[in-house]
């Protein structure tokens, strides 16, 4: 009745559910389960511990924690100088190593965010599957976006049919080759030689 160590096993036939714990060695059945009917997301389903604290834990609500015991995401990995790490041990060159971020809509966003203590994201890299473009945002403002068909923003989240648009004062530096049309509607200082119809031109 009061053990609670090496094996403790307690049930309660309350309001909160009925734990249990699953053993079966048919082919086709549960090798090992633990569950319960009880769908308050608070309860701890599953907690391993190591001599320095909890090191995973499952909730009620199916969150996953790892390093803590409030998983605010479905997999929450909490430590000091955490990091992971994706080790494709294959030496064929058509084994190669994927991350998948996919989501179930064709018009969503998938978001890979970048946050400290202040912000949770402060910096992003977000896919728009609503007409294919991929955007790079620092400070909580868009700096770089890339539209399907390849054309290149900077400063503008629509290039239009320029294969770079820049928006804002902008320095070239050093050799700068125009084999086609240049439009300039602000501030270009140039830096070195521009070649333009195949004559250069010093700045």
């Amino acid at each position: 009745t009061s053990p609670a160590s090496f094996l403790h096993v307690f049930k309660y036939w309350g309001t909160i559910g009925t734990p249990m714990v699953h053993f079966e060695g048919d082919h086709d059945g549960d090798m090992v389960k633990i569950s319960t009917d009880a769908a308050r997301a608070d309860m701890k389903m599953l907690e391993l511990e190591t001599s320095a604290g909890t090191a995973l834990m499952v909730k009620g609500d199916g969150k996953v924690g790892i390093g803590t015991t409030t998983p605010n995401h479905l997999l929450d990995v909490e430590k000091s100088g955490a990091s992971m790490r994706l080790y494709n041990t294959s030496t064929n060159a058509s084994q190669s190593t994927h991350l998948f971020l996919k989501g179930g809509s064709t018009t969503a966003l998938n978001v890979i965010n970048f946050g400290d203590s202040a912000d949770d994201d402060a910096g992003r890299i977000v896919y728009r599957h609503n007409g294919d473009s991929l955007a790079f945002e620092v400070g909580t403002s868009e700096a770089v976006r890339i539209m399907s068909d390849g054309n290149v923003g900077i400063g503008t989240t629509d290039p239009g049919s320029h294969k770079l648009y820049v928006n804002g004062t902008t320095l070239l530096k050093n050799a700068v080759e125009c084999d086609d049309t240049l439009d300039v509607g602000n501030n270009v200082t140039i830096d070195g030689i521009v070649g333009m119809g195949g004559s250069p031109i010093s700045g």
